[in-house]
């Protein structure tokens, strides 16, 4: 059996979003319980975080404030197969075929990264990748009404995100960026929208993922525009 069995296809509604499109589906994978078991029977590694690196490990927030972990391109085999048919639908050659990339993402419940992780006044680091993203989110909840990922417009220049990593300010004051777009991330839903073309970010709208691990799998795929 193949865990990466995906349901029907023709199940994806499109939609138009200003000159792009949005791909969703319900349903994505026939055998989400065990994809899920399959990327979360081990714990994977803290993402962008190399112990060898001092300024690096100096710096980042990453296992100090939360905890932001990533399977990153691990060969998977019976995963191709989603790629080679989303692949077909965006028009976009996959950048991770046949690997698995996930994002496991926690936030530690201290009184200092309660301060640090300010959900109500900050958007998680918004950024931009090689063309099309599609996310399978993989956590439960009871009516997936629940936000998995925005979409951001730039309101006014930010002098300190393009010389920093990540996890050395991962949050972002609302005042730089506008949200113009979200996904609810109900179990199960394959979610697509070109990440080249839009800055985009986890979503945290509650304390849920102060008690949860968050849980989804990112297929990459690359536009000849970022070529």
């Amino acid at each position: 059996m193949n865990i990466w069995e995906y349901n029907d296809l023709s199940n994806i509604h499109v939609e138009d979003f200003e000159d792009s499109k949005i791909y969703w589906m319900d349903d994505f994978y026939k055998y989400p319980d065990l994809v899920f078991e399959h990327i979360t029977k081990e714990q994977p590694p803290l993402w962008k975080h190399d112990e060898d690196d001092e300024e690096l490990m100096e710096k980042t927030y990453n296992a100090k404030y939360f905890e932001d972990r990533r399977w990153d391109n691990i060969p998977a085999p019976g995963l191709e197969i989603v790629h080679d048919a989303l692949s077909k639908i965006f028009g976009q050659e996959s950048d991770d075929h046949g690997n698995v990339v996930t994002n496991h993402t926690r936030f530690y419940t201290d009184e200092k990264s309660r301060e640090i992780n300010d959900y109500k006044n900050m958007w998680w680091w918004p950024h931009s990748d090689s063309g099309y993203n599609a996310i399978i989110y993989l956590n439960k909840c009871e009516d997936g009404t629940e936000l998995g990922t925005s979409l951001y417009k730039q309101l006014k220049p930010d002098p300190v995100q393009d010389h920093v990593s990540e996890h050395m300010r991962p949050w972002v004051d609302k005042s730089y960026w506008e949200r113009i777009a979200s996904f609810k991330s109900k179990y199960n839903r394959m979610v697509a929208f070109d990440g080249f073309k839009y800055k985009h970010g986890m979503a945290v709208e509650n304390d849920r993922w102060f008690h949860e691990t968050r849980v989804n799998q990112v297929l990459f795929f690359v536009s000849d525009e970022w070529r």
